[in-house]
C-alpha cells in the first residue's frame, strides 16, 4: 500500500507558504474593476433624462471603406438615399444604410477640402472649407454643378452645413467667427439664402464659448463645429463637433438645450451628422489614424413622453 502522508502534509505546507497570495490576488483584482469602473465613469458620455438616443449603445456601427476615412459630411436625400463627402476628392458617396457600402460614387468637381453637404429643394449643396458652396440640381449630371463664392473664407473654416424647413442653408464655422473680424470666445453659424444668393452678414446663432463650457461642465472645452444637422421632428439644431468632442443641441431660437460627451472608444474623430426621417441619429467618423478604419453609426430615435 502506498504512503500518502508524506504527499499530503507536503501538499499542505506548499499551501501554507503561498496562503499570502490569496489577499494579494484579491486586492489586485478589487483594484483592476475599480481602474476601469473609473475610466468608464470619466469616459462615458453623460445626457439629460430628456435626450432621445442611447449615445453610448448605437443600433448599429458600419466600418466604413478605407476610401472613406476622411470622410466629412453626411446628408439624407428626400427619398431616403444616404449621401457622403470626404475632404479630399470632388465626389458624392451614395452609402447603403444597411451595411454601410459604397453604392455610387458621383464626381461633382476636382480635389478640394470639401466638408460638409446638405439637401434643400431637392438640390444637393456641397461646402468647401473656404465657404464656397457648390449646388447640384441633378445627380445625374453632377459634373454640371454650379460654384457659389460666399462672403465667407478659410479663416472662418467652414466645415458644418445643414437645410433649415424653409430651404436656407446653415454654414458652420470651426474657425473665426465674424466676417469682418475675429471672435475667438464665440462659435458662429451663418445663413444663405440659395433665393436671393445671399449670406446674411450677421450670423444665424451666435453661441458663447462660456455658456457652451457651462452646459458641458468643462472649462476648457474648445468647442469647434464640424457638422450640424437639424432633427426632423423636434426641429432642434444638432452640433458636432471633433475638437472638444461634444455634441451640442440647440432649438430654433439658438439657445443652448443639451450637451453630450462624445469622449468614447465610437467617437474617435466625429466629423459628420444627419438625420433620418423618422428622428434615427446618423454619426460618422473618420478614420482618425493612420491604418484605421472609419465608422457610421447610427442611434434610434426614442421621445421621452411627459
Amino acid at each position: 500500500m502506498a504512503n500518502t502522508s508524506g504527499s499530503k502534509s507536503s501538499s499542505k505546507n506548499a499551501l501554507l507558504r503561498w496562503w499570502w497570495l490569496i489577499p494579494l490576488l484579491a486586492l489586485i483584482t478589487l483594484g483592476a474593476q475599480w481602474s476601469v469602473s473609473q475610466w468608464l465613469g470619466d469616459n462615458a458620455p453623460t445626457v439629460s433624462a430628456d435626450f432621445p438616443y442611447q449615445i453610448d449603445q448605437p443600433a448599429q456601427n458600419f466600418t466604413l471603406s478605407t476610401e472613406l476615412s476622411e470622410i466629412s459630411g453626411l446628408t439624407v436625400m428626400p427619398d431616403g438615399r444616404l449621401l457622403a463627402v470626404q475632404d479630399e476628392k470632388g465626389l458624392i458617396y451614395v452609402l447603403d444604410l444597411e451595411t454601410g457600402e459604397i453604392q455610387e460614387k458621383i464626381k461633382f468637381h476636382k480635389s478640394g477640402d470639401y466638408e460638409g453637404i446638405a439637401t434643400a429643394d431637392n438640390k444637393v449643396y456641397v461646402l468647401q472649407s473656404d465657404g464656397d458652396l457648390f449646388v447640384i440640381k441633378d445627380l445625374e449630371a453632377a459634373n454640371e454643378a454650379k460654384k457659389i463664392e460666399t462672403s465667407l473664407s478659410i479663416e472662418n473654416d467652414t466645415e458644418g452645413l445643414t437645410a433649415t424647413s424653409d430651404g436656407r442653408l446653415l454654414i458652420a464655422c470651426k474657425g473665426d467667427s465674424r466676417i469682418d473680424d475675429n471672435k475667438k470666445d464665440h462659435r458662429a453659424i451663418f445663413v444663405y439664402d440659395p433665393g436671393k444668393d445671399k449670406l446674411k452678414k450677421e450670423p444665424f446663432f451666435d453661441l458663447k464659448i462660456k455658456d457652451i463650457r457651462q452646459l458641458a461642465g468643462d472649462e476648457k472645452n474648445a468647442f469647434r463645429p464640424s457638422g450640424i444637422a437639424l432633427h426632423p421632428i423636434t426641429g432642434d439644431y444638432y452640433l458636432l463637433a471633433s475638437v472638444g468632442k461634444l455634441l451640442l443641441v440647440v432649438d430654433a431660437a439658438g439657445q443652448l438645450k443639451e450637451a453630450v460627451d462624445l469622449r468614447t472608444g465610437d467617437f474617435l474623430q466625429p466629423e459628420g451628422i444627419a438625420f433620418l426621417s423618422n428622428g434615427d441619429l446618423l454619426i460618422s467618423n473618420e478614420a482618425h489614424v493612420k491604418g484605421g478604419r472609419p465608422n457610421l453609426l447610427r442611434f434610434t430615435y426614442q421621445p421621452v413622453d411627459r
